[in-house]
């Protein structure tokens, strides 16, 4: 396995895993005004909500999954791979001020697209808490998502497109009912959001595609 690393720059290469969708607007949030910065992005709930990608030449987009945290459960031996769990499955790492998120399918591609809004040290908290859950799961784990048992597994790293301040990649095998299926995921941050792009195949029985750069690039955009 490639050895584990973090760029504070633009890019990072890391580990994988899977994916379902996140809720959108989900997670309590009451967010107020957040001390803004130079590359801060979205302060708010509702410019959360602005921000998450639409329109996207090519693909279609649909309402979140509405998947939250408490859908995902991993066993308690396993419990240091809940960060792992929740990114697999489109919900929004640790605790966010507000989440926003979409579904897009195209170009044989189905990608859940996921944002959380943090306080000026959550975000790369989370980043960092993935980070340390990735290493220690790498081997795979078993997790239930919304009732539904899967094992994740041959978890390695992938390269990380370019534009965030930190960004990882993953890919992994997932296996439900006797099916497994590749998925390729990139969780990025960009200022205080942190976005989860979980990709699949369209087409059951695929076992491997592109990851979809343009929905990536097309989200940095409208972080910016």
């Amino acid at each position: 396995m490639k050895a584990l690393r973090t760029l504070p720059a633009l890019a990072a290469c890391l580990l994988g895993l899977t994916a379902c969708s996140g809720s959108d607007g989900g997670g309590d949030s009451n967010t107020g005004q957040i001390d803004t910065g130079p590359t801060s992005g979205p302060v708010s709930k509702e410019a959360l909500g602005k921000a998450v990608v639409g329109a996207v030449p090519g693909y279609k987009v649909a309402a979140a999954s509405g998947v939250g945290g408490k859908d995902v459960r991993v066993a308690e031996d396993d419990e240091g791979c809940l960060p792992v769990a929740h990114a697999l499955a489109g919900v929004a790492l640790g605790k966010p001020e507000s989440v926003s998120g979409r579904r897009l399918s195209g170009d044989g591609v189905e990608t859940a697209v996921t944002l959380g809004l943090y306080d000026r040290d959550g975000g790369p908290a989370v980043m960092d808490g993935l980070a340390e859950a990735l290493k220690k799961c790498a081997g795979g784990f078993d997790v239930t998502v919304a009732g539904a048992g899967q094992r994740v597994a041959k978890v390695v790293a992938e390269v990380a497109p370019q534009g965030a301040e930190q960004a990882m990649a993953f890919g992994a095998e997932v296996t439900r009912e006797g099916k497994t299926v590749p998925v390729k995921v990139v969780v990025f941050r960009k200022g205080y959001t942190v976005g989860q792009l979980s990709a699949t195949a369209a087409k059951t029985g695929t076992k491997d595609f592109v990851f979809p750069v343009k929905v990536f690039e097309a989200q940095i955009v409208r972080l910016a």
